[in-house]
């Protein structure tokens, strides 16, 4: 079972958060999970400022996964 399968199919809570990372070709070379979002949010916005990595919900994580497949299929 893939990764985008997985995220379809299990139940996450709804405060978990994902973090993209893309490679140079703009396609999606790891996803992480955030459990603690807020304290995420809090640590990098002091580190990085505006470049923090967006959190992604599940919703998006999926549609993030299925626009890279499509990019890998053409």
């Amino acid at each position: 079972m893939g990764y985008l399968a997985h995220i379809k199919r299990s139940s996450h809570c709804d405060t978990c958060r994902w973090i993209v990372k893309y490679n140079d070709k703009e396609l999606i070379r790891e996803v992480k999970l955030v459990y603690n979002p807020d304290e995420y949010s809090r640590d990098n916005a002091k580190r990085y400022g505006n470049k923090a990595r967006k959190l992604h919900t599940r919703e998006q994580l999926v549609a993030a996964l299925e626009w890279d497949k499509v990019k890998r299929n053409a």
